[in-house]
């Protein structure tokens, strides 16, 4: 997650049309100005959550194929998950995001990867558009 240009990055995870999961890089535009002058803060828009859980997997932890029952804002706070799409594996690290939107098709599957994995996840309005994230 690095703010450049007034982006931060993010990861998309989306079904496909053939029926699999891919990942995909995101922007999340982020407002470059600021008012007060003192260049301190960037900020998005605000987004409208549903719910906020706070989560501990156990090292050793694996779901096996699921799919996102909601789209999902997953932020790693500490240790390391690791996903597999159909089309590959990613680790995840603290500070990254990763936009999970895989209500469909085969899904994901994912592991707390050499250790304990500490992560947020917001859960997102159903009609959320992530497509439209980085143009808001």
């Amino acid at each position: 997650m690095w703010l450049l240009e007034g982006f931060m990055k993010a990861t998309w995870l989306q079904a496909t049309t053939e029926g699999g999961s891919r990942f995909q890089e995101l922007d999340i535009q982020i407002d470059i100005t600021d008012p007060s002058g003192l260049l301190a803060a960037f900020k998005s828009k605000r987004y409208v959550a549903n719910a906020v859980r706070f989560v501990h997997l156990l090292e050793g932890f694996v779901q096996d194929w699921h799919k996102a029952r909601s789209v999902n804002l997953v932020i790693i706070l500490a240790g390391t998950l690791k996903m597999e799409t159909s089309q590959e594996w990613r680790c995840f690290g603290a500070g990254e995001i990763i936009l999970v939107d895989d209500r469909s098709g085969q899904g994901h599957r994912g592991m707390a990867f050499e250790g304990a994995v500490h992560i947020v996840v917001v859960d997102l309005p159903q009609d959320f558009q992530a497509d439209q994230w980085a143009q808001s």
